[in-house]
């Protein structure tokens, strides 16, 4: 039977507690860290795990959303001057990659992290709804297993991982709220999610394989030069950057095509809530053990109030209630 819980406060549970957000780069991490800080003036360290851009390091990533993003307005007004130390006691950057081992952190930080952390929150993924399957299975499937293996070296983490209601894919009627380690909406017994992600990976190796073959080599030098050019006048480093760039183009957009004919048969709309629902099934199946809980938002749109009404990021599908 499950454990009846009468009254719940988010204040006086996450008081003094240390927090790993990934994701404070999206919409919805940077609201969640505002809504933390504003509201829950006792949080202990929250770490925030960022990605390096090529040019950009961690620490100026976040620097930058501070500076930029108007989420941060309130706070701004609240601490004015004192904001930067009040974020230098509140918050740590950490400078790492969900979809690596040790969720790329240095042996160190990962090490420090597992004795301290009360709650890991994973809010990072990709928004495109047909991505290159490479970039879908790092973001939703390779960062749940890596999720995995740091939550159990942990002293007393729990996460809390956000997902999408859509990883039930074209299904009429009533969905109950379940976790469940071989989903599929088409409702296949023989599926198992461990050996379709196995599968996915292989294809990524012969598509890629293909790419790289002698006979779709020579198709593309055809199509990069055009018909009657002279190979012999094209100069060999644009010819060879056009044929790189050709390569890549060819083996992502058949990914897409060869996924997306896999998923729709499963019975998922896309790559997103395909993906997506595989890195649930691999929670469900290898976290059993681990206190891990499965957060399902619908169309994430405007705020109605936090940090300010009518405020979004992107595209906005419609306006504030």
């Amino acid at each position: 039977e499950e454990p009846r819980v009468s009254r719940l406060s988010v204040r006086e549970t996450l008081a003094h507690h240390n927090i790993l957000l990934i994701g404070v780069t999206g919409f919805i991490g940077k609201v969640w860290l505002v809504d933390l800080l504003e509201n829950i003036p006792n949080i202990g360290k929250v770490t925030l795990l960022i990605r390096r851009n090529r040019t950009t390091s961690a620490q100026r990533r976040f620097e930058k959303i501070v500076e930029e993003s108007p989420a941060f307005d309130k706070l701004q007004e609240r601490y004015g001057r004192n904001l930067g130390a009040f974020l230098k006691e509140k918050v740590e950057v950490v400078e790492g990659d969900v979809g690596l081992p040790g969720l790329g952190l240095d042996a160190a930080v990962q090490e420090r992290l597992a004795r301290s952390l009360d709650l890991i929150v994973n809010s990072a993924g990709l928004t495109d709804f047909n991505p290159d399957l490479r970039d879908a299975l790092s973001s939703n499937v390779d960062a749940v297993l890596h999720l995995l293996e740091f939550l159990r070296r942990c002293e007393r983490a729990g996460l809390m991982h956000l997902s999408t209601c859509y990883v039930v894919g074209m299904r009429d009627g009533r969905v109950t709220e379940e976790l469940l380690d071989n989903y599929n909406p088409a409702g296949d017994a023989e599926f198992d999610a461990e050996r379709e992600v196995a599968s996915l990976r292989e294809m990524i190796e012969r598509i890629t394989a293909r790419s790289e073959s002698p006979e779709l080599t020579k198709a593309l030098r055809r199509q990069a030069l055009g018909r009657g050019v002279d190979e012999a006048a094209a100069p060999a480093e644009e010819l060879q950057g056009v044929l790189r760039r050709n390569r890549a183009r060819w083996a992502r957009n058949r990914l897409v095509r060869v996924v997306m004919r896999r998923a729709q048969h499963l019975g998922w709309p896309n790559i997103y809530t395909f993906t997506k629902s595989l890195g649930e099934s691999l929670l469900a199946r290898q976290g059993r053990d681990l206190p891990i809980a499965v957060v399902r938002p619908s169309i994430v749109e405007s705020s109605e109030r936090s940090p300010f009404t009518g405020w979004n990021e992107g595209i906005n599908t419609s306006g504030p209630l």
